[in-house]
């Protein structure tokens, strides 16, 4: 009686067990829905998802967990299996704050605020610094020089919408939108600089003066005192 009863156990056990280990190597993938704190995953992010499509959930669910883990922008992730065979992605995701760019690239670099590389995307709603010869790995810490000029651009981008800046040589070029090109250097006082810079633009504006900012072409901030020109 007693063998009986744990053969009723065992069979039981099976009937539980068999479903959770064969279904998933049965059920072929057919959607997959990715969702971040910010909405819908980036296209990126899902068209690698969409390479597991058509296969078993279980073949799928590696694969997805795989590409999370490796993917820098990503700081949490989880999976939901939703009937009749879909795989629900929520994440969260390390927010870039900043964006560099080669011109003779396709792709942004994709840039956090301690200068780590994160990611490379097509496009990018961030402010950007163009650099010649850039080339960056991922987790990759960029120049401080670089860091400097973000700096300086996500600044202006605040003030005055300058979507962009540009290192040539020494020195990062700006062109404001309603303005002059204001050249600055890529150390020192981010803070200084920008209110030097905000300084000269209100005096120019102002009424009285002289000098006026539709006559000033180029705002040279590399120097000591700055120079007009």
């Amino acid at each position: 009686m007693r063998y009986i009863k744990v053969g009723y156990i065992l069979i039981f056990l099976f009937l539980i067990l068999f479903p959770l280990l064969i279904l998933p190597r049965l059920i072929k993938i057919s959607k997959i829905s990715c969702f971040s704190q910010y909405g819908d995953c980036s296209k990126n992010i899902q068209e690698k998802f969409n390479q597991s499509l058509g296969k078993s959930y279980w073949e799928a669910n590696k694969e997805i967990k795989d590409s999370l883990a490796k993917n820098l922008l990503v700081k949490e992730y989880s999976l939901q299996f939703k009937l009749p065979a879909e795989v629900r992605v929520d994440i969260i995701l390390n927010k870039p704050k900043y964006a560099l760019k080669n011109p003779s690239q396709k792709f942004f670099y994709l840039v956090d605020k301690d200068g780590k590389v994160l990611a490379k995307e097509n496009s990018t709603e961030l402010p950007y610094v163009e650099v010649n010869n850039l080339n960056y790995d991922l987790n990759q810490k960029i120049k401080d020089e670089e860091i400097f000029s973000l700096e300086i651009i996500y600044d202006l981008f605040n003030f005055y919408q300058v979507k962009s800046g540009k290192i040539e040589g020494d020195s990062l070029m700006v062109n404001l939108s309603e303005g002059p090109k204001v050249i600055f250097p890529l150390s020192g006082s981010k803070d200084a600089l920008i209110g030097a810079l905000r300084l000269i633009l209100s005096r120019l504006n102002e009424p009285n003066k002289d000098v006026k900012i539709d006559s000033v072409k180029e705002i040279d901030l590399r120097f000591k005192n700055p120079v007009l020109k």
